[in-house]
């Protein structure tokens, strides 16, 4: 396999060597400036990217209903862009790039706890494995993180700001996915267009993939789903695709002819933690696509077919810059998205500085 260094496109590219300082200086601006976390991350989710040209029309049908007043945050509690959303069965895990990084909400929006001041610089990705253990990515120190649901370290994977291409390096992780059995994968994925395979107790198994267009490559690897048959759901994010592996990283598919897709998770009625595939969901909740800055949402079945779409209107460049704040149920650049076990979304905006809830109404 070679390795390939992630350059960064567009017409407002930052020097990486200048990239860790301009986020440190963004993290001392004010709360509206605060949202900018870089031109060379979430602003390159709907830039110049590879098949927007070729995105099909779908129907919008609008099947949810924001809930007003949700969530009930301490009025000193000032949200930063919020990356990344997970639940378990009593509690809503809230990831941002503000102070304290790590909110745990019950399900009614109040906040129960907080931490993680001490370890998470800058992160990009939460999530809850069939433990109940969350796993964090931290795109600064170039780490991947597994803690209890209290804030209690367990596993540091990565040289802590020392991003590179070795088997124990990582170069701003993305994702988590955790299998039942421990095993999991990490999309290695701004710096990196890579995944990764770790045995439960964090040995590397299997590394696949590296910057190209073809199966099996990738143009950073953004958001990981697992399926309760233990396939693997990537969002090829500068692809503008859905890629499909086999647990061992064998290419099965992929599905084209998205928006760049920023969030995956999949819902199901039966279960959180591991929940259904879609060829095994049916017409249930499915697997979920979050655009980023065409702040759409997918529900997707077997093969990629869209069951359904809403959201919108994709965010101007005016409105990612100035932290647009739009009317509920609209968003501006729905970076994390979660289901729960009655099909209502969470839905986190890295621009907006916004935590989501909605509701699926009722046929």
């Amino acid at each position: 396999m070679g390795w390939h260094s992630f350059e960064r496109e567009g017409p407002m590219q930052i020097p990486d060597f200048k990239r860790r300082d301009f986020l440190k200086t963004l993290a001392v601006l004010t709360p509206a400036s605060a949202v900018l976390r870089s031109v060379a991350d979430e602003v390159q989710a709907g830039e110049n990217q590879t098949g927007l040209n070729s995105k099909p029309t779908f129907a919008q049908s609008h099947p949810y209903v924001p809930v007003a007043g949700w969530p009930k945050l301490p009025q000193n509690l000032l949200l930063g862009a919020v990356c990344g959303i997970a639940l378990n069965k009593d509690r809503v895990f809230v990831l941002h790039r503000g102070n304290p990084p790590v909110l745990c909400l019950d399900r009614d929006g109040h906040l129960v706890q907080s931490w993680g001041n001490d370890v998470i610089a800058i992160g990009h990705y939460i999530r809850v494995d069939p433990e109940g253990h969350l796993w964090i990515t931290d795109i600064e120190h170039h780490q991947v993180l597994k803690f209890t649901t209290e804030g209690r370290l367990i596993l540091a994977l990565g040289r802590k700001d020392r991003p590179g291409t070795g088997p124990d390096q990582f170069n701003e992780p993305t994702d988590v996915a955790v299998s039942p059995s421990g095993e999991f994968y990490v999309s290695d994925g701004y710096g990196n267009s890579r995944l990764m395979k770790f045995s439960a107790a964090g040995k590397l198994l299997h590394i696949w993939g590296h910057k190209g267009r073809n199966p099996g490559e990738f143009d950073t690897p953004h958001a990981l789903c697992l399926d309760t048959n233990g396939k693997l759901y990537l969002s090829d994010r500068g692809n503008s695709r859905i890629q499909v592996f086999d647990g061992d990283g064998k290419f099965l598919e992929e599905w084209r002819d998205y928006p760049p897709i920023d969030g995956l998770a999949f819902g199901s009625s039966q279960s959180l933690g591991l929940p259904c595939g879609p060829e095994i969901c049916g017409d249930g909740f499915g697997l979920y696509a979050a655009t980023g800055r065409g702040n759409e949402i997918f529900r997707l079945r077997s093969g990629g077919v869209v069951l359904e779409s809403w959201g919108g209107p994709r965010s101007t460049e005016s409105e990612v810059q100035s932290g647009y704040v739009p009317p509920l149920g609209s968003f501006n650049v729905a970076h994390g998205i979660a289901v729960d076990e009655q099909g209502s979304l969470y839905v986190g905006e890295v621009r907006s500085r916004r935590i989501q809830k909605l509701v699926r109404q009722l046929a």
